[in-house]
């Protein structure tokens, strides 16, 4: 099973310009884990430059220390929070069904390079990682 765990921010930022600003229906934030078998993903998005930052941490995972500390460290700016499912990324079926109230099919941006990870994507922007963490 792939759970993708979605936290809407109340804010559009940069992390290069370290600026931040009140969200709108088209600019925001998130902080998202895709969970796997395998272990998951952190995937944060920067509104505000179409940035991005992903972390991997090996399985096992525990599903509710990334829900506790996501909470933690965001709880002041979580417009929103939601899981979706998707037993399959190859079920192009499964993925609408599942993706139907979270922006239809097209709002899973599914990594290119061996599906390793997926991320909701609801206006489909063109994100790239244009800054590294410190």
């Amino acid at each position: 099973m792939n759970t993708l765990h979605v936290y809407k921010l109340a804010i559009q930022s940069s992390y290069t310009n370290n600026t931040e600003e009140a969200a709108d229906p088209e600019h925001f934030d998130t902080v998202q884990w895709w969970v796997t078998t395998d272990g998951a993903w952190r995937i944060r998005t920067f509104a505000a430059d179409n940035d991005v930052h992903l972390h991997h941490v090996q399985a096992p995972v525990e599903v509710d220390v990334l829900r506790e500390t996501t909470q933690r460290n965001y709880e002041d700016v979580i417009a929103d929070a939601f899981q979706i499912d998707l037993p399959d990324l190859q079920d192009a079926d499964a993925i609408t069904l599942a993706m139907g109230a979270f922006g239809g099919a097209t709002a899973l941006e599914i990594d290119r390079n061996g599906a390793r990870f997926a991320f909701w994507n609801p206006l489909r922007l063109s994100f790239a990682s244009q800054s590294e963490p410190e």
